[in-house]
């Protein structure tokens, strides 16, 4: 069994124009990349957005073959999430997901499996999450527990919730 660990929060330079567009700041990200070591690392990425008190994921993404650097930051994601900055207040964090340095190759499969169980996670939080393939919504519903609609779930509901780690 392999082991992960989830890396603290890094904050995405981000420039913004004078008509107030955001992009990605990309001579900072080079810079960036040549810096950290994390960068050059294999496993899941989540890209959030921190406004107020709360922090909002908005896309997940793996890293398999390519490292972080290639894959969190190339062009179709920077896309993808230049929307979502453009769109909400706050700053645009991201957060690794790393294997622990064991012997052998990395496990790949595991990459995978923790990718698909986080985008679940989050679609659960974020009905706007931008990637969202291998979260299939089953057809039942819990009360205010599973695959409901808005509303604020009852005391009983709740301690389910938190009991199961929803």
């Amino acid at each position: 069994m392999a082991t992960f660990e989830v890396s603290d929060f890094y904050t995405v330079p981000i420039k913004v124009s004078e008509k107030g567009f955001k992009t990605f700041d990309r001579p900072a990200i080079a810079s960036w990349i040549k810096s950290d070591p994390i960068l050059s690392g294999n496993g899941v990425y989540v890209f959030s957005i921190k406004a107020g008190k709360g922090c909002k994921p908005w896309y997940i993404g793996k890293a398999e073959r390519q490292t972080f650097s290639k894959e969190a930051f190339n062009a179709r994601n920077q896309l993808q999430i230049q929307d979502v900055i453009n769109d909400q207040k706050g700053t645009l964090l991201v957060q690794f997901i790393t294997q622990v340095k064991a012997r052998g190759k990395p496990n790949l499969s595991q990459v995978r499996e923790i990718e698909t169980f986080l985008i679940g996670l989050a679609a659960e939080r974020n009905h706007k999450l931008i990637n969202i393939h291998g979260t299939k919504k089953p057809d039942w519903v819990l009360n205010g527990v599973i695959n409901t609609g808005k509303g604020k779930p009852t005391k009983i509901q709740s301690e389910f919730k938190r009991l199961m780690g929803i």
